[in-house]
């Protein structure tokens, strides 16, 4: 990529003291890390392509010059040789290298994750648990009906051809032989994974059903609340900022500042039942 190939001249300087070949390696620098910016690029949304790029070209280039700084007795000769001082350059070229290298192996993650929380919805989540659900339920539903032909009185060809039936259209007769019955415990995990997907898609509709209303607000002392379901959010607004005694309350009891909504919150489930105890904590300083 250009953006690496502008940085060729600080690519041979990057090995001057520590190769015999310190073009030849630069060029080996230049190809390897324009296969690389490209390949983390590919992992990337396309809107972020332009400030990855930049940030990967400055972080790159400060590990290429600290390592420009770098030296090899091998190279420069063993007389006189600053042990102590390349040691100490050795450490800064390492820390840059560190830091390029942790950036770069983590920021696609993070930018998919990001994405992933934006494009997070209700709606969305519901149909995914639902979806979920219907295939445990299915899987419940084979496994109970595998049992019972497994433990019946049919021969074996019957049970190939019964287990063919209710989805097991690959099992051969050698198989069967030696399959086992579904174990109990294995049929109890299964519908316990399906209560929960049950459990969950019954409050997210709640939450979703809770758009449609505002929020439920209060204000005390001067601070807002507000009962925020649809978010699964206790809110508390304040006017200006809080004083450092009333923030690390707020912190000591799950509350976290958010700059997006400009208000202070926490869960609902854990936010509200302590409510009482944080406002008295904040009218007793």
């Amino acid at each position: 990529m250009k953006v690496i190939e502008d940085l060729k001249d600080l690519a041979h300087r990057a090995n001057q003291y520590t190769s015999f070949s310190p073009e030849r390696r630069g060029d080996q620098l230049i190809k390897e890390y324009s296969a690389d910016l490209l390949i983390l690029l590919e992992d990337v949304p396309e809107e972020h392509h332009k400030w990855v790029t930049e940030k990967y070209v400055k972080l790159l280039s400060a590990w290429w010059y600290s390592k420009s700084r770098c030296m090899s007795s091998m190279i420069t000769g063993p007389s006189n040789f600053p042990t102590r001082r390349a040691q100490k350059l050795n450490n800064w070229e390492n820390g840059h290298y560190t830091t390029f290298r942790s950036w770069r192996n983590s920021i696609a993650q993070k930018l998919q994750r990001k994405a992933a929380k934006q494009n997070w919805s209700l709606e969305g989540e519901i149909n995914r648990l639902k979806e979920e659900a219907e295939n445990l339920t299915a899987y419940q539903e084979r496994m109970k009906a595998a049992n019972k032909i497994l433990k019946g009185k049919l021969s074996p060809a019957e049970k190939l051809d019964e287990m063919h039936n209710i989805g097991y259209q690959t099992m051969t007769a050698d198989f069967l032989q030696t399959m086992e019955i579904f174990p109990q415990w294995q049929l109890t995990n299964n519908r316990a994974c399906i209560k929960a997907r049950e459990a969950r898609i019954s409050e997210l509709e709640y939450r979703l059903k809770a758009k449609e209303d505002a929020p439920k607000e209060t204000t005390t002392n001067g601070i807002r609340i507000v009962e925020n379901v649809a978010e699964n959010r206790l809110q508390l607004f304040f006017e200006g900022i809080p004083a450092p005694a009333v923030r690390d309350i707020l912190k000591k009891n799950g509350y976290r500042w958010t700059p997006s909504v400009k208000c202070w919150q926490a869960y609902l489930s854990g936010g509200k039942w302590k409510i009482d105890y944080v406002l008295e904590q904040i009218n007793n300083l």
